[in-house]
């Protein structure tokens, strides 16, 4: 899954696929033009199209996402309309703490209430410094068969999604 990250210009990543395919499709069109004039009036409408979409379609879903990283998997899961749950994972659970300067910075800038479950020590670190950052963010170690089921719940609504399509 593509994650969020605050330099993305395109944020959703089913918006990114449509804005792909429509970006490929106006340029395959201009460059197929016969005329100037078709071009610059093929151009001028690609552009405004690709405007529209980014404007009008609202892809801001409340469905959980995972943001893989080096030394960690971040999933996050909507709660309800003003809080996020974030479980933390360290791919390697025993080593030393290392930290994600992102994630941090990521942790902190989301908009809800943050509860954060960490389990490992780089997830502690990360959890210590964003805490230090924004002291609202409510931590807890979680077990490991919360994981489990997360990550089963994950697969099950992703092959529903792709049923539903």
């Amino acid at each position: 899954m593509v994650s969020k990250l605050p330099w993305a210009w395109v944020q959703s990543p089913e918006l990114a696929m449509i804005l792909s395919i429509g970006v490929s499709a106006a340029i395959i069109g201009v460059m197929m033009s016969s005329s100037g004039r078709q071009a610059i009036f093929r151009f001028v409408l690609s552009c405004t199209s690709m405007f529209l979409i980014t404007q009008l379609i609202d892809f801001s879903s409340d469905t959980s996402s995972v943001i893989p990283r080096t030394f960690t998997n971040f999933t996050t899961i909507p709660i309800s309309k003003d809080s996020t749950l974030v479980l933390m994972t360290d791919r390697k659970p025993h080593q030393f703490p290392y930290g994600d300067k992102a994630m941090e910075e990521y942790l902190t800038s989301i908009p809800d209430s943050v509860i954060l479950g960490i389990r490992g020590n780089s997830s502690e670190w990360i959890s210590v410094r964003a805490r230090e950052s924004r002291p609202s963010i409510r931590v807890f170690t979680y077990p490991k068969h919360l994981e489990r089921e997360v990550l089963d719940a994950q697969r099950e609504e992703k092959m529903l999604h792709e049923f539903d399509r």
